[in-house]
C-alpha cells in the first residue's frame, strides 16, 4: 500500500468513527433523569368547587423522548353544602319548637399516586410533549359543623340552654381508580431547568360511573 493510500484511509477511518462518536454521543449523552413541581389549578367536573393543589413527579428516560416515572399531586377542595336545619318540640304548653341549624364548612382532599409516561415530540428548546398514567385517587373529607338554635316563639331562656356551637369531622371516603391522558410544552429557562405547562384529562372510575377533572399545571423540572 502506497503511503498516501495509508494516509487517506486513517483520514477516512478517523471522520467516519468521529462522526460515529458524535452520533452516539448525542443518543446517549442526554439527560436520563428528570424531576419536577407544579402548581395546579383544576377544572372539575365532579361538582366541587375551587381546586388547587401541587404535583410532584420524576422521569427515568429511556431514549432522549421516551421517560417512565411516577406522580404525587394533591388537590384541595372547597365543597359547597347549604345549611339544613331539624325541628323538634320543646314545650307543648305553650307549643314551643327548638329549630337546630348546621351550616358546615367542608373541603375535599385528593391525593393521586400514578404510574405514568411522557414522550417528546421534540428535542430543542422549544418542545410539545404527551403524557399518559394511570393508578388509584384516595379521598378524604373533613372539615367543620356550625350549629346554632332557635326557638319559635322566641323563648330566652330555651335558648340560653342551647348555645351555638362548633364541631370538627373528617371521613375517609373510597378509593378509585384513575387514569390520566395530558399534552404540554416545555421550554429551558437556565441550562438544566425547564419551565413547563400543561393539561392533564383524568378520568375516575366509581361504581360503573365515569366522571373526570383537568389539572391545569405550570411548573418548573430539573434535568440530571
Amino acid at each position: 500500500m502506497k503511503k498516501w493510500h495509508f494516509v487517506f484511509l486513517v483520514l477516512v477511518l478517523s471522520h467516519y468513527f468521529g462522526f460515529a462518536n458524535s452520533v452516539f454521543a448525542s443518543e446517549s449523552d442526554y439527560k436520563k433523569f428528570e424531576v419536577s413541581t407544579a402548581f395546579c389549578f383544576v377544572i372539575d367536573t365532579t361538582g366541587l368547587g375551587k381546586t388547587e393543589g401541587g404535583v410532584f413527579d420524576g422521569y427515568y428516560f429511556l431514549t432522549p423522548n421516551l421517560g417512565v416515572g411516577a406522580a404525587l399531586g394533591v388537590y384541595n377542595s372547597f365543597y359547597y353544602q347549604s345549611f339544613f336545619k331539624t325541628d323538634s318540640i320543646v314545650s307543648s304548653s305553650p307549643q314551643t319548637i327548638l329549630s337546630r341549624f348546621n351550616d358546615p364548612t367542608n373541603y375535599v382532599t385528593r391525593t393521586e399516586i400514578l404510574g405514568c409516561f411522557k414522550y417528546r415530540l421534540g428535542n430543542s428548546h422549544f418542545d410539545p410533549y404527551l403524557t399518559a398514567g394511570g393508578g388509584a385517587l384516595l379521598a378524604s373529607l373533613s372539615g367543620t359543623n356550625n350549629i346554632s338554635y332557635q326557638t319559635t316563639p322566641w323563648d330566652p331562656n330555651i335558648n340560653q340552654d342551647y348555645p351555638p356551637s362548633t364541631s370538627n369531622f373528617s371521613q375517609t371516603l373510597p378509593t378509585y381508580p384513575v387514569v390520566q391522558l395530558g399534552v404540554g410544552f416545555e421550554t429551558m429557562l437556565f441550562p438544566a431547568f425547564n419551565v413547563f405547562i400543561d393539561g392533564k384529562w383524568s378520568l375516575i372510575f366509581s361504581n360503573g360511573i365515569s366522571s373526570g377533572y383537568v389539572p391545569l399545571r405550570l411548573g418548573l423540572n430539573l434535568d440530571l
